[in-house]
């Protein structure tokens, strides 16, 4: 999707999150998230349709009733954070 691959990983840590990769060392990166999920673990079920890119993850660290979720997410290619729509 849009010249990236994106794909879930351990961090070097304990946290499984979202990657994504131009294929250069450099050009791969943990996925910063933002709304009101600032962290989205254990992506699974990565689909791409029409552009955007659709997950499966559980919001860790929402103060409200996300906390702790799981929810279909969906990103659109420069902003991979996405928004929660299930």
């Amino acid at each position: 999707m849009g010249g990236k691959v994106y794909f879930a990983s351990l961090d070097g840590g304990v946290t499984f999150g979202l990657w994504k990769s131009d294929g250069t060392v450099a050009g791969t990166t943990n996925v910063a998230a933002t709304g009101t999920c600032a962290i989205k673990t254990a992506p699974s079920n990565l689909y791409v349709h029409q552009g955007k890119l659709y997950f499966m993850g559980v919001c860790t660290n929402s103060a409200g009733a996300d906390a702790g979720t799981k929810g279909l997410w969906v990103s659109g290619g420069d902003d991979p954070s996405g928004a929660r729509i299930g």
